[in-house]
């Protein structure tokens, strides 16, 4: 077997041979060496997350040398070898950092070998995942990131075709078009982010969901000539006068009864001195 095609990863070229993400990735080395890379699987990859994916200063941080370590350990490959390949290991791992596939309107996702149906998943199956996958106590609290992805997937996914495909046996690529489209459903994007913290925008949302009953997504998927009717329409219900109607007497205050003095007593003698002086 020889390579058939080049692969660049951060300005360094890997003779290889690619089959597609589901075949084995023949690589040529530097010093000569043949190695060969498995398919790397949605299982692998959610569980290899919840090790390498940890906090840092602007939320979770993935730690690529982990990472691409474990991708190569399964292969045997350690060491110097280990070192030039890591960057190509990533790339495999990432399903070649080809653009994701999105959902279409009806919510149905198509990868390489199955179709899924996403659906957003709920507030308590949220939680549900937040209490089984944040570990810990106190300081030491940790959320496994791996667990809480695996969790988020089983729940958003609400059919699969052909019916019985192990979505944990998917490739590489399949993997990441179904977990960035699973995030993407489930948490808002960054200009949505934008309207939540605006106060504004939070008041006439929240102002509309009150009275009409909806959702904040229903109020921004509105035209919005159609949202400034009704807020004008709220203006003119809350801005007229109340009916009148006959004016109720306000009630008389019940004088506070005080302690019993001396001087009520019935057989008490009450002596009252005046000031005589003219």
């Amino acid at each position: 077997m020889q390579a058939t095609s080049l692969v660049e990863v951060d300005a360094v070229e890997y003779p290889v041979h690619f089959e597609g993400f589901h075949q084995p990735l023949h690589v040529w080395l530097r010093g000569g060496q043949h190695v060969s890379l498995r398919p790397w699987t949605c299982g692998e990859h959610l569980a290899a997350l919840g090790r390498h994916l940890k906090p840092g200063a602007s939320g979770v941080a993935l730690d690529t040398a982990a990472f691409s370590g474990e991708v190569l350990a399964r292969e045997g490959l350690q060491g110097a070898l280990a070192q030039e390949a890591a960057p190509l290991a990533l790339w495999w791992a990432a399903g070649g950092g080809a653009p994701s596939a999105r959902p279409g309107p009806d919510g149905w996702l198509e990868l390489e070998r199955c179709r899924v149906q996403l659906r957003q998943w709920s507030a308590g199956e949220r939680l549900q995942a937040l209490a089984r996958c944040v570990r810990g106590e106190g300081q030491g609290r940790r959320l496994d990131s791996g667990r809480y992805l695996e969790a988020m997937l089983a729940a958003s996914v609400k059919a699969v075709e052909p019916a019985g495909t192990d979505l944990r046996a998917l490739d590489a690529a399949s993997t990441v078009s179904l977990l960035d489209s699973v995030v993407a459903v489930n948490v808002p994007a960054e200009e949505e982010a934008a309207l939540l913290d605006s106060p504004e925008v939070a008041a006439t949302t929240l102002r509309l969901c009150r009275e009409l009953g909806w959702t904040p997504s229903q109020v921004w998927a509105t035209p919005a000539p159609e949202v400034d009717r009704l807020l004008r329409l709220l203006d003119a219900a809350h801005g007229a006068p109340a009916p009148r109607s006959a004016p109720v007497p306000a009630p008389r205050p019940t004088p506070r009864p005080r302690a019993p003095r001396l001087a009520d007593h019935p057989d008490a003698i009450v002596i009252q001195i005046e000031d005589e002086t003219p």
